[in-house]
């Protein structure tokens, strides 16, 4: 992988982590109760929201369920620049 994508993606997941943070503050919950309803551990849901954490489509899933909202929709709500 070429450095420019290495860093985009890197940029990505930060992105989105921001994203999935701000929603699970908007819905007022902790993230230890968060990764509970996710079936994650909190400190994955800890690195996931900093950008550190790859994780599975079933997790992305997950995290959207609990999050009321689709991924698509999260993914625009990173305001990452090569999706809009």
């Amino acid at each position: 992988m070429n450095k420019r994508v290495k860093r985009d993606a890197q940029l990505f997941r930060r992105c989105l982590g921001n994203a999935i943070r701000r929603r699970r503050r908007s819905l007022g919950l902790s993230q230890v109760v968060f990764a509970k309803r996710c079936g994650l551990s909190q400190s994955c849901i800890c690195e996931i929201e900093k950008g550190h954490q790859n994780i599975t489509w079933e997790s992305y899933v997950s995290i959207c369920t609990v999050l009321d909202v689709g991924l698509a929709r999260l993914i625009l709500d990173t305001g990452f620049p090569s999706v809009l």
